[in-house]
């Protein structure tokens, strides 16, 4: 979860927006920056994440049947890659 602010001086709250980690591993470049030093004094990397992996935070993305359906990290991967695979197929439909 992070939160959203506006970019005026004030920085003044938005909301809060939040990602799954199937979003990250499947969505995040991976291109590593230098970071500073971590709370054990060691240098530490920074993963770049784009804000369009990030939605809307809703209480609604509490209840135990959202929960059940992206609560394991596997599954939700599985279920990314045969949504882009659908879609793939749709421009190359001898492929699948």
């Amino acid at each position: 979860m992070i939160r959203q602010v506006h970019a005026d001086e004030q920085r003044s709250f938005v909301g809060w927006r939040y990602t799954l980690l199937s979003d990250i591993v499947m969505g995040c470049g991976w291109n590593l920056q230098a970071g500073d030093r971590g709370m054990l004094g060691g240098m530490t990397q920074t993963v770049m994440l784009s804000g369009e992996l990030f939605r809307p935070f809703q209480p609604d993305l509490l209840t135990e049947d959202w929960l059940q359906r992206h609560g394991d990290l596997t599954n939700s991967v599985r279920d990314l890659i045969s949504a882009f695979a659908k879609q793939l197929a749709a421009f190359l439909p001898n492929w699948l």
